[in-house]
């Protein structure tokens, strides 16, 4: 009796929804295999709790209308994604309709990932992108991430400036909104060699 109520138990926990909060690679797009998203999840998390700062993935089908950047960032706020008081986080979407992207940074996250780090890791990344080599894509992000989020917890972001009165590598977005945007030269076909 006791096993099946613990089975029980278990499978009501198994098949719960699972909200985006607690997901950082939501693949509503359905680019990733399981394997390939529990992978690129596992990278994000360690990411995420490492540097306290949400590495989150995004893919979808359509923006409903949005550009990518309101997209991204009402996704984010939302979602109730970030760390800390300014709920710091760097969010990448990708939405397939038009085949868009767009980087959202918040909090901490807009000094880590300068507009300098947002057009390199988009020049590592975009070449399999374009290729719809999705999980490559997603991990050469990831993996150049973690550059740019160590030299932030270092004291010496990337493209960053010094700033003595908030914090190291203060970059002021040029909006007097919460998130900073990339206004993106690229796309997928402007890639050399595409």
């Amino acid at each position: 009796m006791k096993k099946s109520l613990v089975f029980l138990l278990m499978l009501a926990l198994l098949l719960m929804p699972v909200s985006a909060k607690d997901r950082r690679i939501v693949d509503d797009a359905d680019l990733l295999k399981s394997d390939q998203e529990a992978a690129l999840s596992a990278i994000a998390d360690r990411l995420s709790e490492t540097y306290q700062i949400d590495i989150v993935i995004l893919t979808v089908r359509s923006l409903e209308g949005l550009d990518p950047e309101s997209f991204a960032d009402s996704y984010y706020d939302t979602h109730d994604y970030g760390y800390g008081e300014d709920h710091s986080g760097i969010l990448f979407l990708l939405s397939m309709e038009y085949r868009d992207w767009a980087i959202s940074t918040t909090g901490d996250g807009i000094f880590a990932l300068t507009d300098y780090g947002v057009q390199e890791i988009f020049s590592y990344t975009a070449p399999y992108l374009a290729n719809d080599q999705w999980y490559k894509a997603f991990s050469v992000y990831l993996e150049n991430m973690e550059y740019f989020l160590k030299a932030f917890s270092q004291g010496k972001p990337v493209d960053g400036t010094q700033d003595p009165y908030d914090r190291p590598g203060s970059y002021i977005p040029p909006s007097g909104d919460k998130h900073a945007h990339y206004d993106k030269p690229l796309s997928w076909s402007d890639v050399p060699g595409m």
